[in-house]
């Protein structure tokens, strides 16, 4: 510019296809210049006239390097993707400074136009439709400063600073001026009087002798900045215009608003739906300079005065019926001031003579509600009257209902005083089979009679909301097959098919056991009493999400669909059916205990096809109330049992095994619930030797391989029952011997009773207490085992020792005398001994072995071995082959070894034992 010569800088050929062919900004320092292309940032030495590429698109991922500052901190500004970025020239370092946004841009450098630095060393930048943003220091990121609509345009173009500090901002509609320390603006535009419609990019610039050049597309103008600011002056301020709902109102036309000229208007008046309206105004300032000098308010609307930023109109909307007041007034001059009187009319319902209406509707409506409230209190009342006839009815009811329960308290003591003496006949043992039966029948009819006393007292504490449930999780499908086989004797007596369908083999409820076994058993029962011999019952379960439901389905008389019902009422029944018999307070009962437990029942029949009861049942607790008593599954079990005590009960019966010889004894345990049979292994383990069975065939099978001295059996279990298995036992001739333990949870007596008839030694009823199991079970091995090893020790065979009965000593005194007989024959076998006894094989065997608790064989063998001790006491001339042979005996060391397991001793050693000739030292 000094010496108005042109000079041109050169690249080489592989700097300038790296730099590109189009130059978009420059940074003039004395001794560089930096220059901005569409794809590097150069410098140029001014003196060596060469150039340097600081950085290009490749290295930064960005191009176009529109905008370029060189700040006083020798840092190269420009724009990028993510914001703007400063380069160290020193230090060759890029440091990025994010803009703040309310809404996240693709990206951010389509935004930046300018890029400034104030004489503070403020960085400022300027953006298109953003605002005007300034540098925070302490986090290093552009925070909004100015919004645009604040500005004369959104897009800023270029930015300055005047002498006095103020920012001036050159936008695509004029000129803004920010005073930094008040953050007050003006705005300059074609409006306020501004020459330039807008203002190029990079032609703004303040020169040193403190003029300001603005370039536009009309033009450049140079100001002073004293030139802009504008000394206020009066002016005089008139109404113009009145717009209605969009409308211009002019003088006398139809709308009858203005009946003379707006600017002479002092008050108007609108109808309710003329609730937008705009007022124009006019002030004799022609040239508008300054803006924002004119404020306005309505009065009973908004009392706070507002300023013009731009225009000369005034629009409200949306106003409230009522009586308002504008007014209008320079803000340099408040006096001057110009006011319009504006009254919108309400609706006719808004009106006074409306609201005497609405108070006459409510008046009406109150004597309405006064006069229903009267006829409702006298329905009450009549409502009442009936209740107290239908209370005095139900009291009725409810003493008969106390009459025939202190009947049946009567009733029930001479029952329990029946039952209790079949049962003496019963376990007397001394009647005849047809006796037994008939007083079986006996029992089992006084039993149905005192389970029917029963369920009216139940029904009788359900009435009363007495009928406490006592929740507890136990196996529901165990329950149902519990009643399975306790009604399969039935099914079979009858001919009818009973079967079980279950989808699962365990599912585990809430609820309280007792009363629901009510339920299975008042629905079997039902499906008997109404099936005809050769019928079919079938009991199903069915699983599915948190709900269980078990059905009760026969082919019986069925019930008609208008008796659905009722069926469920107390002493309802249905009238085709009577002929079955019946309380009619089952299914009552049933309903009600159901319903305790917040399940459903549910009956489908078709007269003369048959009927389904559902009963539906909620798993888990969650659905009973609080107040309802939880018993701890512990307390629910199947039997009792406490840890604390297994070692002293263990002790007590190893000192019992000692001094009975029981420690060697085999015991097998059957049962399918795992968790019995684990408690019972861990209590009988360290007194038995014990196995254990999962049902009843496997017991079977284990029985015959295993010839366990006690058998330990559910009845309730898959396969093959316990009573079945018991009878297979006591029946079998390899297996008759052995003492069968049966545990059930079926405790009617004559169920009990129908187990002994079987052959079980001892029928358990659960819940039962583990110590009295163990020492039961301890007793009946002792006393087994010390009779048959006192019988095998003696000497003079005394057989009453053994055989508890005539017939038996009989029969033991026979076998010792044939045994005698064939002492000395070696080919004396079982099948000699038992046609010699007159008997068949099978009936010696099971004498033998109930009696003397061994087999024939062994039998045998004992005799000679006896024989024997006798001979080594009493001959002694004798030598012990001389014994054996004389005994039929084929091998002199079989006969040692023989000897010692029965005394314990060598024949030898025997001998030099002094003792008394007839008593040999027991094992």
């Amino acid at each position: 510019m000094e010496t108005h010569r042109n000079e041109q800088f050169t690249l080489n050929d592989s700097q300038a296809s790296i730099v590109g062919d189009a130059l978009f900004a420059l940074a003039d320092t004395p001794q560089k210049l930096y220059v901005g292309t569409t794809s590097a940032v150069a410098s140029l030495d001014k003196l060596t006239k060469k150039t340097d590429i600081l950085f290009h698109e490749d290295e930064l991922f960005t191009h176009n390097y529109n905008t370029l500052l060189l700040d006083s901190k020798q840092r190269l500004w420009f724009a990028a993707a993510e914001g703007c970025m400063a380069y160290d020239i020193k230090k060759r370092s890029f440091q990025t400074y994010c803009i703040r946004l309310d809404k996240e841009v693709r990206s951010q450098k389509l935004l930046v136009n300018v890029i400034y630095e104030d004489r503070y060393g403020d960085i400022w930048i300027g953006t298109h439709g953003k605002g005007l943003f300034l540098l925070d220091k302490k986090d290093s990121q552009f925070h909004l400063h100015t919004p645009d609509y604040q500005l004369s345009g959104n897009n800023i173009r270029d930015l300055a600073e005047t002498p006095s500090g103020n920012l001036l901002i050159g936008t695509g509609h004029g000129l803004s001026m920010l005073d930094k320390r008040t953050g007050k603006i003006i705005n300059f535009n074609s409006k306020t009087g501004f020459p330039l419609t807008l203002v190029n990019r990079k032609s703004l610039q303040v020169s040193r002798d403190e003029n300001i050049y603005i370039g536009g597309t009309t033009g450049m103008i140079a100001i002073r900045e004293n030139n802009l600011y504008y000394p206020p002056k009066i002016y005089d301020l008139n109404l113009t215009q009145l717009y209605i709902n969009n409308q211009e109102i002019i003088t006398g036309d139809e709308t009858g608003i203005l009946s003379e000229a707006f600017a002479y208007t002092d008050e108007i008046c609108l109808d309710y739906t003329q609730d937008v309206f705009s007022i124009g105004f006019a002030t004799d300032n022609f040239l508008h300079i300054g803006g924002g000098e004119v404020e306005y308010r309505l009065v009973g609307y908004k009392d706070e005065w507002s300023e013009i930023l731009s225009g000369n109109y005034v629009t409200y909307t949306n106003i409230s019926p009522g009586h308002y007041k504008f007014e209008i007034r320079l803000k340099n001059f408040p006096a001057v001031i110009r006011s319009l009187t504006i009254t919108i009319v309400p609706p006719f319902y808004a009106t006074w003579w409306a609201y005497i209406i609405y108070i006459c509707a409510i008046l009406a409506i109150l004597y309405i509600l006064i006069r229903e409230h009267r006829r409702r209190l006298f329905l009450k009342t009549s409502l009442e009257f009936e209740m107290r006839e239908k209370q005095y009815i139900e009291e009725m009811n409810q003493s008969k209902l106390r009459f025939f329960t202190n009947i049946s308290h009567e009733i029930r003591t001479p029952i329990t005083l029946i039952i209790s003496q079949v049962d003496l006949l019963l376990n007397s043992g001394k009647l005849s089979t047809y006796a037994y039966s008939k007083l079986l029948n006996i029992h089992k009819n006084a039993g149905n009679l005192k389970s029917l006393i029963s369920e009216l007292l139940d029904f009788r504490k359900q009435e009363q909301g007495l009928l406490k449930l006592k929740i507890s999780q136990f196996d529901l499908c165990d329950l149902l097959q519990e009643h399975f086989v306790l009604f399969k004797e039935l099914s079979a007596n009858r001919n009818i098919s009973f079967s079980l369908h279950m989808n699962v083999q365990h599912c585990m409820i809430w609820g309280d056991r007792m009363q629901l076994q009510k339920v299975i058993n008042n629905l079997l029962s039902n499906a008997f009493k109404y099936t005809s011999d050769g019928g079919t019952i079938v009991l199903g379960f069915t699983e599915k999400d948190m709900v269980c439901r078990f059905s009760v389905t026969d082919n019986g008389a069925g019930i008609s669909e208008e008796d659905y019902q009722k069926i469920f009422e107390r002493f309802y029944q249905v009238e085709n059916i009577g002929l079955y018999g019946g309380t009619g307070i089952g299914l009552a009962l049933t309903q009600g205990i159901v319903k305790a437990h917040k399940g459903e029942i549910n009956v489908k029949s078709q007269l003369g096809k048959g009927s389904c009861f559902q009963v539906t049942l909620k798993k888990g607790d969650a659905h009973f109330d609080v107040s309802v008593a939880r018993i701890e599954p512990e307390q629910n079990k199947e039997y009792i049992y406490h840890s604390e005590e297994r070692e002293a009960l263990v002790e007590e019966v190893r000192t019992s095994q000692k001094e009975s010889g029981t420690t060697d004894c085999k015991l097998l345990v059957i049962d399918d619930n795992e968790e019995i049979r684990t408690v019972l292994v861990d209590i009988f383990s360290p007194l038995y030797t014990v196995d254990t069975a999962c049902n009843g065939k496997e017991g079977y099978e284990k029985v015959k391989t295993m010839q366990p001295d006690l058998v330990i059996s559910d009845i309730m279990m898959p396969e093959m029952t316990g009573t079945e298995l018991c009878a297979k036992i006591k029946n079998n001739i390899e297996t008759c011997h052995i003492p069968v333990v049966l545990l059930t949870a079926l405790g009617a007596p004559e169920r009990e009773l129908e187990g002994l008839r079987i052959g079980a030694d001892i029928y358990v009823v659960k819940p039962f207490n583990m110590r009295r199991l163990v020492m039961q079970c301890n007793n009946l091995i002792n006393t087994r085992r010390m009779l048959q090893n006192k019988y095998a020790h003696q000497l003079d065979n005394k057989i009453e020792k053994i055989a508890t009965n005539e017939l038996d000593q009989k029969f033991i005194e026979q076998a010792i005398q044939v045994v005698e007989r064939n002492m000395e024959n070696p080919e004396f076998t079982v099948d000699v001994f038992s046609k010699e006894m007159g008997v068949g094989r099978t009936v010696l065997f099971q004498k033998i072995k109930g009696i003397t608790g061994h087999t024939p064989n062994n039998f045998i063998m004992n005799l000679r071995l006896k024989k024997a001790a006798y001979l080594l006491l009493n001959a002694s001339e004798l030598n012990i082959s001389d014994i054996a042979y004389c005994l039929g005996f084929g091998n002199p060391q079989y006969f040692n070894k023989c000897f010692k397991e029965l005394f314990s001793v060598a024949p030898t050693q025997y001998r030099k034992i002094q003792n008394t000739p007839s008593v040999p030292p027991e094992k």
